[in-house]
Order: structure tokens, then C-alpha cells, then sequence
């Protein structure tokens, strides 16, 4: 990111991280080491893992080469498992008409767990556990979540800031949380907007209402 472009983030949003696309990650890998189909598949796996522990999995197969580009760009820009902030990877899709942002994949992930089944952690267990404790079983694994604290050990809630899919089986196995309430505040469509209220962010007004150069209006056939 251009330094001038970071210093005007940092002023806005005083608690923004910028982080680096993985794309240009992994490019920028193959102009150091060279192109690799195993280096794609096992930098994407490491990429995209939301827990530490599966991310080092993958990133311990990757070769020493790449182990030493990658620890110079640093655990914190490319990887979701490390990111220290909740990542904004849902809000890509237009949300005027919803409450909240990204509405559609909370029910899109409700109909994907329709099958797993939530239990309370057994008493028998000898540590109390607060009421709002459960453990999902998915068709895979099982996952430990607190629904107070809006954390699941999938990694995917504390990431992204929308519930994830065991989450949202817990919640329909209490009938008294709703979906809406498993997100962070700032994916609520009014918090969200008032991002662009501020005289430092420009809207785009719609496409009738700009401004052309007369010149500019005029496209000719190519010869």
C-alpha cells in the first residue's frame, strides 16, 4: 500500500489493518522461487486456514524457501489463522434492503447444517460450564463454541465476525438467539453506513448522475 494512501487509513479508521491480498502473496513468491503447483495448493491451504493449528500443518510441508520469503512479509499480512482483526471478507454484495451485511450467508450456512446435530457440554465434565457453552458435531469434526462470546473453535467466527455454522446450530437449538444477533455490530447495515458520512469518504453517485466531458462521451470505430 502507498504510504500516503496508509497514513490517510490510519487517520479514518485508527483501528485498520492492512493486510496483503494472497494473490499478490503468492506471486510474489513465484518471482523469489520460481512457479510450483505444490507451492499454490499448500500456500492456500495455510492461507485460508482459520486456526493456528491447521495452518501450521500446511505451512510445515511448504519448502524452506518459501518458508523464508513468507517470514519476511510476516504471519499477520497473508493469513487468516494470524490476522489480528475480524477480516471483511463479506462485505461484497449489495445490502441496501438488509438489516445486516451479509445476511444471505447466515442462512446460506443454516441450510448447510441442517444435519448436525448440538448438545450442551455434558455435566459430567468436571470444570463448570456457563449455559451458553455447547459442542457441535459436525459431519467431520467436533467444535467447542460460546455464544456469549461469539467464539467457536473452527477459528471462523473470531475471523469473520459472522456466526459460523455450529454456531448457528447452537443457536437453533436454544430458540432464543437469532441470527442477526450472531454478527459484529459494524455488519449492521447502520453502523456500516455511517462509514460514508464522514467528509474524508466519497460516494460514487450512480452512473445518470455523472459528470462526462463532453469529448469523452463521443467513442469511435475502431479502424
Amino acid at each position: 500500500m502507498d504510504d500516503t494512501i496508509s497514513s490517510f487509513v490510519g487517520q479514518v479508521f485508527p483501528e485498520a489493518y492492512h493486510g496483503y491480498s494472497s494473490m499478490s502473496v503468492v506471486i510474489y513468491c513465484h518471482l523469489r522461487i520460481g512457479q510450483s503447483t505444490n507451492l499454490d495448493y499448500l500456500f492456500f491451504l495455510a492461507c485460508k486456514a482459520y486456526t493456528t493449528q491447521d495452518f501450521e500443518k500446511s505451512f510445515s510441508k511448504l519448502s524452506h524457501a518459501a518458508h523464508e520469503v513468507l517470514a519476511n512479509i510476516g504471519k499477520t499480512k497473508w493469513t487468516r489463522a494470524y490476522f489480528p482483526n475480524i477480516r471483511w471478507n463479506y462485505i461484497q454484495q449489495t445490502f441496501a434492503e438488509r438489516s445486516v451485511v451479509g445476511e444471505m450467508v447466515l442462512h446460506r450456512r443454516m441450510q448447510k447444517c441442517l444435519r448436525w446435530k448440538a448438545t450442551k457440554i455434558p455435566p459430567e465434565i468436571p470444570s463448570p460450564f456457563p449455559s451458553d457453552i455447547f459442542q457441535v458435531f459436525d459431519l467431520k469434526r467436533r467444535c467447542v463454541l460460546d455464544l456469549n462470546q461469539h467464539t467457536c473453535s473452527c477459528g471462523k467466527w473470531r475471523s469473520l465476525g459472522i456466526a459460523c455454522g455450529h454456531a448457528i446450530v447452537a443457536a437453533r437449538y436454544t430458540k432464543n438467539t437469532e441470527l442477526t444477533d450472531m454478527v459484529q455490530i459494524y455488519y449492521l447495515v447502520d453502523v456500516f453506513g455511517t462509514t460514508y458520512q464522514t467528509r474524508n469518504v466519497k460516494v460514487v453517485p450512480p452512473a445518470s448522475e455523472w459528470e462526462i466531458p463532453e469529448p469523452l462521451m463521443v467513442i469511435l470505430i475502431p479502424m
